[in-house]
């Protein structure tokens, strides 16, 4: 069989045909909902913009301070135990 001509990588469901089985999905949704609408969704839903970028960094840099603040805060009250302990020895 021939390939598909949107992905170029399945082969085509017929031979007079112009589509994979996916890809024919992906026509019919563009056919149904339009072209705009399709395209909207899709960089709504998977391209994310600079400032969905700048908020995901943020939001991991902050889960990284909370992990050292926490393993910092855990490791001085591990010495102050020990102080208490050298205190009572």
């Amino acid at each position: 069989m021939v390939n598909c001509y949107f992905c170029e990588k399945k082969s085509r469901e017929s031979w007079g045909g112009y589509w994979c089985e996916d890809c024919r999905k992906i026509k019919n949704i563009l056919n149904i909902y339009g072209v705009e609408e399709s395209l909207a969704i899709l960089e709504s839903v998977c391209i994310r913009n600079e400032e969905q970028r700048k908020r995901k960094i943020n939001y991991e840099k902050k889960k990284i301070i909370s992990k050292n603040a926490e393993k910092e805060l855990a490791e001085s009250t591990d010495l102050y135990e020990k102080k208490i302990q050298n205190k009572k020895s």
